[in-house]
């Protein structure tokens, strides 16, 4: 069985390559709804959306999520950083972004961040 992490990466992994995903463990499930992939938590309802259609995929995560840092997580594995605009259904809008050589991106809680500097 896929652990939370796990699920995510492969849901945004076929999400950048457009694949139509379907996967689900005790607390998550992923699935292709009219050309458009879903991340559902069963106890929260809709998390993440991307649709397939765009160019390069843009993910649309809801800042409410109790998986909202393992899907910060797995997005930066990818390069994918957050926008900082909010859309009408208070999703928060991730975009691809090249990461320069020689540089690794990590993702952890402003707070840590903060401390450090």
């Amino acid at each position: 069985m896929l652990s939370n992490l796990d699920l995510i990466r492969e849901f945004v992994q076929n999400s950048i390559h457009k694949k139509d995903v379907l996967l689900s463990n005790p607390a998550l499930t992923a699935q292709t709804v009219y050309k458009t992939n879903q991340l559902t938590a069963k106890s929260e309802g809709v998390i993440a959306i991307v649709q397939l259609s765009n160019t390069l995929p843009e993910f649309s995560i809801s800042p409410k999520s109790s998986q909202w840092e393992l899907i910060n997580q797995a997005l930066a594995e990818y390069s994918y950083l957050l926008k900082g605009e909010v859309d009408s259904r208070g999703f928060y809008q991730f975009q691809y972004c090249e990461v320069p050589k020689g540089y690794e991106m990590h993702c952890t809680r402003s707070v840590i961040l903060w401390r450090a500097w």
